[in-house]
């Protein structure tokens, strides 16, 4: 009789464990969440301010995902991506991606920044070792005039492929190539900010160049960061356009 009851006791309990396991089994009619769906957003948003126009943007930082809002965006989700140093987060639907070290933080849009600014209480307070690695990559290649983004769409490329370049020194030196005369000047670097000139330039005469072109984009100080696939990018001044420049290996 004991041995009735034990083994109706394991029949049972073997029945529970066996609909428990077809309950919890997904369906093939089931859609399995994307990343974004799943991404868990943190509910603290972090401030950003560009120190040259004084514009903030927002941006909440989740586990795979981040959230961003500005004057034109609310609450945008943008998916976390591999990036080679800092965090980079790609909305390919949108052509936004955020690339994020420390306080800083850089907005591009269709491959255009749109902002640059970093967190208010790091701000006057630039990290030194960041700083010496900027420089030192700078000095690390020559670099050739690939094409400049402006704000408004306009695209500008030269007309004869690597005619353009610039080499720095380490030494305060830069030295450059147009495609039709040859220059030199100073250069500092503060912060992220670079400031070139005054040049000196040979005086041949070309038809069609776009050496004054290219000369106005490196009259002003601008800043510069370097992307994932190793271009330098020159921000202008009011965030009007990029100059992207690919190094000579």
């Amino acid at each position: 009789m004991n041995k009735t009851i034990i083994f109706a006791s394991i029949g049972a309990v073997a029945l529970l464990g066996v609909l428990f396991v077809l309950q919890n089994t997904p369906t093939d009619s089931e859609t399995p969440k994307s990343a974004i769906e799943n991404a868990q957003v943190a509910s603290e948003a972090v401030l950003f301010i560009s120190p040259h126009t004084n514009e903030t943007v927002s941006v909440v930082f989740g586990d795979g995902s981040a959230k961003f809002s500005n004057d034109t965006y609310k609450d945008v989700l943008v998916p976390q991506a591999e990036a080679a140093s800092g965090s980079r987060y790609v909305n390919e639907e949108l052509g936004l991606m955020l690339w994020n070290k420390g306080a800083e933080l850089v907005v591009y849009e269709d491959d255009i920044v749109i902002f640059e600014g970093q967190t208010e209480d790091s701000m006057g307070n630039p990290n030194p070792g960041a700083i010496d690695v900027l420089a030192s990559a700078l000095q690390a290649n020559s670099w050739v005039w690939k094409e400049t983004r402006m704000t408004d769409g306009t695209v500008i490329k030269p007309k004869e492929v690597e005619s353009f370049t610039l080499t720095f020194d380490g030494k305060g030196n830069v030295i450059g190539q147009t495609d039709c005369n040859g220059f030199g000047g100073n250069y500092t670097v503060t912060d992220d900010v670079l400031a070139m000139g005054p040049f000196m330039m040979t005086m041949m005469y070309c038809d069609g160049s776009q050496e004054m072109e290219f000369q106005a984009m490196l009259d002003e100080p601008v800043t510069f960061m370097f992307t994932d696939a190793g271009e330098l990018v020159l921000t202008l001044p009011q965030s009007s356009g990029s100059v992207i420049f690919t190094p000579v290996l």
